[in-house]
């Protein structure tokens, strides 16, 4: 379906700026996420002119507001279509794809000194085609992937990532998973920069801790999308095994969110009766932050996680994660007996873990909170934004040498 959004008339950028000082910046995205808003905001207040153009506004399964006041926000000319991702561990899942149509016009009409193109498609590949006709530009590719996720792609796309690195000038990617899958091409580390994916922890941090009872009443709190590839289903299982095999304990699981599994969870029969499942519904984390205050620990058995934001914002809320390594957040944040616990979903490792988390007493339960808290507080919008700026305006340098990858 070609997209009916893109009515708004793209302007040139001003072109008053030395390209090294203030660097005239486009960001090529699939859709925006409201928690970058707030790192566009510093990067356009450094940078001579920045503009964000999307693919689509918000992706189609989001319910959350846009909140991108202040910002230059384009909808470009694209088809777009449904999908379906088969991850490794053998869950499917139903995903919109889009196809710019006009990618290369817009740049050529916007004449930017830095490109900014996130994932390796076909936006990337015609921010490469700029690149290659414009040899003052600089193109960086932000990727957010894992390795686990990388397995199975046809030749045509290893071909074509193979193509959009050997033009590249710089990489960033989300975290070290990301960054192991790019040095397989050989491409040189030292133009490779980590940016955690990072949100506004303020009205997180700003959530008072509470009375914790977790010598009673131990409670569990997912939130994100009601989908397979989150882990739902195996974690209830284990939980519902696991509480049966320890006496005299009680454990409350509130899932916030919404998908295709809301109405299976809602019907979801537990063996054992000291197990209670809650069903909170679609809450808006952003503009309801006090919601993690309804578990004491923060549950992510993802499957299949570039990121997974909601760790930064549970952390943030001063909840231990007992977390997926499946996560790059997991993987990247969080750590075990310090900030709280991690284990390997679809394995034997998940039930002793468990047992371990809910046989913690509340003194540790606290601590562990309070070092989760302590340990997100740097991964904040500006830190972002900066680490953004340091790539920018490293790309004003000379262009390194040419270089091969390969496999």
């Amino acid at each position: 379906m070609l997209s009916n959004e893109a009515s708004v008339v793209m302007e040139p950028i001003p072109q008053s700026e030395s390209r090294v000082s203030r660097p005239r910046v486009v960001i090529f995205l699939d859709y925006m996420w409201p928690t970058r808003a707030r790192i566009f905001r510093v990067i356009a207040e450094s940078v001579g002119d920045l503009r964000i153009v999307c693919s689509m506004l918000l992706g189609k399964d989001r319910r959350w507001e846009t909140g991108f006041d202040g910002l230059s926000v384009h909808i470009q000319r694209a088809v777009h279509w449904q999908s379906r991702w088969r991850y490794f561990v053998g869950v499917a899942e139903s995903s919109s794809i889009s196809f710019p149509i006009d990618s290369v016009p817009l740049l050529f009409g916007l004449k930017p000194d830095v490109v900014i193109s996130s994932q390796l498609g076909f936006r990337s590949l015609s921010a490469a085609v700029y690149r290659l006709m414009k040899k003052k530009s600089r193109l960086v590719l932000w990727l957010q992937m894992a390795e686990h996720q990388q397995k199975g792609h046809r030749p045509i796309r290893w071909a074509l990532r193979r193509l959009l690195l050997a033009i590249a000038d710089h990489i960033i990617t989300n975290g070290p998973s990301c960054t192991e899958c790019i040095l397989k091409y050989n491409y040189p580390s030292k133009q490779i920069t980590e940016i955690y994916t990072v949100c506004d922890l303020e009205p997180f941090q700003a959530i008072p801790r509470r009375s914790i009872e977790w010598e009673g009443l131990k409670r569990l709190i997912y939130v994100g999308r009601l989908v397979e590839v989150k882990g739902l289903l195996p974690f209830l299982k284990v939980l519902d095994s696991v509480v049966s095999a320890i006496p005299d304990i009680e454990v409350e699981f509130s899932i916030v969110g919404y998908g295709p599994l809301e109405e299976k969870l809602q019907n979801w029969k537990v063996n054992c009766e000291r197990v209670r499942i809650r069903m909170i519904g679609f809450v808006d984390t952003i503009a309801h932050p006090e919601i993690y205050r309804q578990g004491d620990v923060f549950v992510f058995p993802t499957l299949s996680d570039e990121w997974g934001l909601v760790v930064n914002e549970a952390m943030a809320a001063g909840l231990p994660v007992f977390g997926s390594i499946y996560s790059q957040a997991v993987e990247c944040l969080v750590r075990d007996g310090i900030n709280g616990l991690t284990f390997t979903p679809l394995s034997d490792d998940v039930a002793p873990k468990l047992k371990n988390l809910l046989m913690l007493d509340e003194r540790r339960i606290r601590e562990l909170g309070d070092n989760a808290r302590a340990g997100i507080s740097h991964l904040t919008p500006e830190y972002g934004a900066n680490r953004f700026l340091e790539v920018i305006t490293a790309c004003g340098s000379t262009r390194p040498k040419q270089r091969t990858t390969g496999d």
